[in-house]
């Protein structure tokens, strides 16, 4: 083991002498000895000793112990014990200034020699791998690629990598000691207000947290869409004094997710329209050849009458498809009512019962929690919902076997009451590689299969403020819930829907509908049908021309708002200016469609969505006219 060398600065030889003496017997090796300031300082750059040993007062008038030890410190690493025989206030604080390692009195022990030099140098071992834990520390920092701020127990700055000087606009020298907030100006990048939580909250909480995406406001001008995240810092008894704030420019990262989420919404686009052509494609095939059959069979009435039940459950069949694409896209609940959860379950297996091929079970079962359970819907399309899913179910076990549908709380909900719906059967399961797709329209892995049944329950469940969860493994069957959230809304009163169909008295009926696909010929011939007089034009102007000419004898105006060449919205706008009470019948792509909610047609409008029967026109009729 080396011996720590140590060089003696003192102006009194025999003293310097016998201190060397003292080394030796102490396992030390003097490196040298200087008389003078000027001498201590060249000895210690030639000889580079370990420690140090400096009197204070030294004959030289030009360069005392303080002094020297001071040009020593600025050029070399090296600890220093100041050697005095007394010391007066003034000399001492100009000794504190060089920051020494120990001080000795004059005359001293041995062992309070050796306790001072060790004391020293394992302070000045300490100090110094503390520094190259820092020069390791901010050289790590200063390469990162995220930006970093490190704040004192107070709040302010004390330290700034070049990536955080960057995207506040504030330079490190500047920033350290100003408050956190002065440097670090966070908005919400909707509201623009003061974003919220404050990250000084860290140093009361103790907890690491993560705050999203927010806007980072920079000193000068711009701003940075940053995702940050701040950590305590603690000291040994583990009280914080301070935390750690890191953050990274996300504004290229959230564009590229943007792109992506439109490319993938491109493919859905292109694979939804793909299905919907085909699909429809087959139904227009059937629809004209039975169409043609009845044209080409006049005379056999019996085949005229199958024909056209053939056409009307093809067209039956295309407007459910329509729903369907509606429910996925989140388009077709508007209006929500008290639903007894018991209510749509059983209704859907009790619709699923009635055609179930032999050798399968169903079997429900409700939790007592949740027998009174509701949720605020439709219940048309919940029991479609679960339909679905069971029908799925079904088409899983060609073989046969058991589905249960049961109904129970959802245990631990975070953030209110919650029933899981769930449907478990013992098909054949789904595929790992199938599950990331099963809510894609038209994806199956059936031949026989639309490929919509799960994503308009999908869609229908989320339009009810809640999701669906799938379990599967490959031979072990499935489990499909829908998480609804529960509602506190007391029973309405049952309607009564009168049994027959309404007929017209003969009311005149302005109309405004498509002259193409045969739409405003149909319209026409059912309200003669139906009782009603009308007046039919397949444009805005031409319908605003004959309720001038007939204003006295319209009872009602029927208008297509959603097809973009009728205009008749400027058509209803008119109407109204003429006659702010005439009764409403506005033709729609789908019920309740939010784009007219809060306008003036719509307050008093009565809706008749595409595709109609019979039965609904002459309800809507009846009902916009007073008689419903």
């Amino acid at each position: 083991m080396e011996q720590t060398r140590i060089l003696v600065v003192e102006d009194e030889r025999i003293v310097a002498l016998d201190i060397q003496k003292r080394l030796r017997k102490l396992g030390y090796e003097p490196a040298g000895m200087a008389q003078t300031g000027e001498q201590a300082v060249q000895m210690a750059l030639d000889l580079r000793p370990d420690l140090v040993l400096m009197d204070i007062h030294l004959q030289s008038h030009e360069m005392d112990g303080i002094e020297a030890a001071s040009r020593i410190q600025a050029q070399l690493d090296l600890p220093v014990i100041f050697v005095t025989a007394y010391a007066d206030e003034p000399t001492l604080r100009r000794a504190r200034v060089t920051e020494p390692y120990g001080y000795l009195l004059k005359p001293f022990e041995e062992r309070t020699l050796q306790a001072t030099i060790e004391m020293a140098l394992y302070k000045h071992r300490m100090e110094r791998r503390l520094r190259e834990s820092e020069r390791w520390l901010a050289a790590t920092l200063q390469s990162i690629h995220e930006a970093v701020i490190a704040v004192d127990g107070e709040g302010r700055v004390r330290f700034m990598n070049p990536l955080a000087e960057q995207y506040t606009g504030w330079p490190a020298a500047e920033a350290v000691g100003q408050e956190l907030g002065n440097v670090f100006r966070v908005v919400d990048p909707q509201s623009r207000e003061p974003a919220s939580p404050d990250v000084l909250a860290v140093l009361q909480t103790g907890e690491p947290a993560s705050f999203g995406d927010r806007l980072l406001i920079h000193r000068q001008e711009g701003e940075y869409l940053i995702n940050d995240h701040a950590a305590p810092l603690r000291d040994d008894r583990g009280t914080v004094d301070g935390l750690v704030l890191s953050f990274r420019d996300v504004t290229g990262e959230r564009a590229a997710e943007t792109r992506l989420r439109e490319q993938e919404k491109m493919a859905l686009a292109g694979r939804l329209a793909g299905g919907i052509a085909h699909h429809f494609n087959n139904m227009l095939t059937c629809i004209v050849g039975f169409a043609e059959l009845s044209l080409v069979q006049p005379g056999n009435q019996e085949n005229l009458r199958e024909n056209l039940r053939q056409i009307i459950a093809v067209s039956e069949e295309a407007a459910a498809l329509v729903q369907q694409v509606l429910d996925f896209s989140r388009q077709s609940v508007r209006k929500k009512r008290r639903v007894p959860v018991s209510v749509f379950v059983y209704e859907a297996v009790q619709r699923a019962s009635a055609s179930l091929p032999g050798g399968i079970h169903l079997q429900v079962k409700i939790d007592p929690a949740c027998t009174a359970c509701a949720v605020s819907g439709d219940a048309a399309h919940l029991r479609q919902a679960l339909l679905n899913v069971i029908q799925n179910s079904v088409e899983a076990m060609p073989d046969g076997g058991d589905i249960w549908v049961s109904v129970a709380p959802v245990e631990g909900a975070p953030d209110g009451r919650w029933v899981r719906v769930s449907v478990h059967d013992q098909g054949h399961g789904i595929a790992e590689a199938h599950l990331t797709r099963i809510f894609e329209p038209f994806f199956s892995t059936r031949e026989t299969g639309r490929g919509m049944g799960l994503a308009q329950t999908q869609g229908i469940v989320s339009q009810h403020g809640g999701s669906v969860e799938v379990q599967s493994r490959v031979g072990e069957g499935t489990i499909v819930s829908m998480v609804l959230p529960v509602v506190d809304i007391p029973p309405e009163r049952a309607q009564v829907r009168p049994a027959a169909v309404p007929s017209g008295q003969g009311e005149t009926v302005l109309v405004l509908e498509s002259e193409t696909s045969g739409l405003l010929d149909v319209m026409h011939r059912a309200l003669e049908y139906l009782g009603y007089r009308p007046l039919v034009a397949g444009t805005a102007e031409a319908a605003l021309d004959l309720f001038h000419r007939q204003r006295e004898t319209v009872a009602l105006a029927l208008v297509d708002v959603v097809t973009p060449e009728l205009n008749g919205r400027l058509l209803v706008g008119q109407l109204l200016q003429l006659d702010p009470v005439l009764p409403l019948v506005l033709i729609v792509d789908r019920e309740h469609p939010l784009e007219f909610e809060g306008l003036p047609e719509a307050r008093q409008a009565v809706y008749l969505p595409k595709p109609w029967s019979m039965d609904v026109l002459a309800r809507t009729m009846a009902q916009a006219l007073g008689r419903g």
